[in-house]
């Protein structure tokens, strides 16, 4: 009897929505699915903060292991996980994170899938030096060297032609950061009262001129109100040119509580710069923000996000190089003809039909069963 089995190897903090995404989808592949989590520091999971083992609960079929992968342990962890590669040849490999091939074997042997949610251009956001260039350079360089993948799976397909010029001959296949339509849906007992924004505080998030612009909108119209739903401290700059009544900061991890607060936003928000990072990326708040029955501000880039709202016409695109007074007008005057638009509820069905979660595990699902990786 064949021991082929789906070994992924996935390295970084515990991001449970795209793994789990990743988990369901290989598991419909019809082969036993071993995780391994190369842990690239302790704090993330310790005897004081096991996190692993009620997010694997979900995926009864799934079985797991633990294995501390810090870069000063790269060759030691490499080596442990060639003997463990070897226990299963011709098994499909596959690598959720950036890092993660680093800590593969150049001698594994049968099919090879790379999924990647982000680009190490995006440490060039927290400290942009020649130094940290010259790093970024020879990631991509070494990733080059050491590792060929049949597949990569992104976030976008911007995020697949940037690959594509790093990796000329292999395939790209892009599915979103997709939402969970049982846990995020349109709650028509909701009262929507509130101007949202949820995430982190990063660089990329761009929450100095979201800052302004809220402020402007609450110069403009002082009865809206404003919710920001994140546990980063930096979010707090949304604060900075609002009354503290006319804003409230809610922090959870639990996405049902999440699901509930989104539920109650009017409109939500996704600014970002023209940066490379930006262009490649696909923010899960899009979909979360759809998928609740808000409407989206979201900035006029060449990305993904500004394909879903000008497709669908659920939201508005905005310059983010204009001045905050006139995005504000600009807003304001789009809520006043959504306020109108008998319509929009359907299109957000509509868009939200082709962000959810199963839509994608069959649409993946389906490329990769007539890929051939996965035959016995």
């Amino acid at each position: 009897m064949s021991n082929k089995r789906i070994n992924v190897f996935y390295r970084g903090p515990l991001e449970r929505s795209r793994l789990g995404f990743l988990l369901e989808l290989f598991s419909s592949m019809g082969l036993a699915v071993k995780l391994y989590w190369l842990l690239p520091h302790p704090k993330y999971y310790n005897p004081n903060h096991r996190v692993l083992e009620p997010f694997m609960d979900s995926y009864p079929e799934v079985t797991f292991e633990v294995i501390s992968a810090q870069f000063t342990e790269l060759f030691s962890t490499r080596q442990k996980v060639s003997s463990l590669l070897r226990s299963s040849p011709n098994s499909v490999t596959v690598a959720v994170g950036f890092t993660a091939p680093f800590f593969l074997s150049n001698e594994v042997v049968g099919h090879q899938i790379w999924c990647i949610n982000g680009i190490p251009e995006e440490s060039l956001l927290h400290r942009n030096t020649l130094l940290k260039r010259w790093e970024v350079m020879l990631k991509w360089g070494i990733i080059r060297r050491l590792y060929t993948p049949d597949l990569v799976i992104t976030v976008s397909t911007r995020m697949n032609r940037y690959v594509s010029e790093k990796f000329k001959s292999v395939k790209t296949v892009a599915i979103p950061l997709c939402v969970d339509l049982e846990r995020f849906t349109m709650k028509s007992k909701s009262e929507r009262k509130y101007f949202t924004y949820s995430g982190s505080g990063a660089p990329w998030q761009n929450l100095s001129q979201l800052s302004e612009l809220w402020g402007e909108l609450y110069r403009q119209d002082s009865s809206i109100r404003f919710r920001v739903i994140s546990r980063d401290p930096r979010s707090k700059i949304l604060g900075q040119y609002l009354p503290e009544y006319a804003l409230e900061f809610v922090g959870t991890s639990d996405l049902d509580e999440l699901a509930v607060l989104m539920s109650e936003a009017e409109v939500g928000f996704l600014l970002r710069e023209d940066t490379l990072v930006n262009r490649v990326s696909f923010p899960t708040k899009l979909s979360e923000y759809l998928a609740s029955g808000a409407w989206a501000v979201v900035s006029k880039l060449d990305w993904d996000a500004s394909t879903y709202i000008e497709g669908f016409q659920v939201g508005i695109l905005v310059d983010p190089s204009l001045p905050v007074q006139k995005l504000a007008s600009a807003i304001l005057e789009q809520r006043e003809q959504f306020a109108k638009d008998q319509n929009l509820e359907e299109r957000l069905q509509l868009v939200v039909a082709g962000l959810g979660k199963s839509h994608w595990l069959k649409v993946g699902g389906e490329y990769l069963r007539v890929s051939g990786y996965f035959s016995s």
